[in-house]
C-alpha cells in the first residue's frame, strides 16, 4: 500500500490451526499471518491461547483491527507490518 493510505482489514478468517489468521486487506491481497509470537509474548494477548477463543475473531470497528471477545485487539497497522515480516518482503501484500 502507498504511504498515506490507511491500512484497512476487509475480512478476517481463523485459518484453522495454531494462531494462524487469514486477512483479506482492503487493496484485495489476501494474507495469512501467524500471531504465536505476539500470543505468547504479550501479558495482554494470553487469552488468545484458548483455540475456540481465537477462532471468535471478527474484524475490528472501520477495518483499523482484529478482536475478539474481552476487549482484546491487534491494530491492523502491526498486522500489516507481521504479514510484510513473515513474507519475507515488502511487496508481498501491496
Amino acid at each position: 500500500m502507498s504511504e498515506g493510505k490507511a491500512v484497512r482489514i476487509k475480512k478476517v478468517d481463523y485459518a484453522g490451526e495454531g494462531l494462524q489468521l487469514r486477512l483479506r486487506w482492503g487493496s484485495g491481497k489476501t494474507t495469512s499471518v501467524d500471531l504465536r509470537e505476539p500470543v505468547y509474548r504479550l501479558k495482554g494477548l494470553r487469552p488468545l491461547r484458548d483455540p475456540k477463543l481465537f477462532a471468535r475473531v471478527k474484524v475490528g470497528e472501520g477495518g483499523h483491527s482484529v478482536a475478539w471477545p474481552g476487549e482484546i485487539d491487534i491494530g491492523a497497522d502491526r498486522l500489516w507490518e507481521l504479514a510484510l515480516q513473515q513474507n519475507g518482503r515488502a511487496d508481498a501484500v501491496e
